[in-house]
């Protein structure tokens, strides 16, 4: 019942964000800003259930997530870029704009 709880509230959220919530851009982008942010929500909710009702730590979760973004992030970035490898594996663990004045 608490599952069904949380998504109902993410639910609820993502409805009165479609309503109200109106960016002054193209139907497009208002479209696209206002799915993040619905995506966004149903993640949150997600991590609660997995907190609150499973009693599980997030932690390992959120920092493995982080880091797997991270690291594609930092290999497509580096995909035919001419850089060497070392110099991309770099950028993805320290950061990119860190990595170009350690070169």
């Amino acid at each position: 019942m608490k599952i069904a709880w949380w998504f109902w509230a993410a639910w609820f959220l993502v409805g009165a964000l479609r309503a109200f919530v109106v960016f002054q851009r193209s139907p497009r982008e208002s479209k696209l800003l206002q799915d993040l942010l619905a995506g966004l929500i149903y993640l949150a909710a997600a991590f609660a259930i997995i907190a609150y009702v499973f009693d599980l730590p997030i932690q390992g979760l959120l920092a493995t997530s982080g880091v797997v973004a991270t690291k594609s992030i930092g290999h497509r970035d580096c995909a035919g870029s001419g850089r060497g490898w070392m110099t991309c594996a770099t950028a993805a663990t320290i950061g990119a704009d860190r990595a170009a004045t350690w070169r």
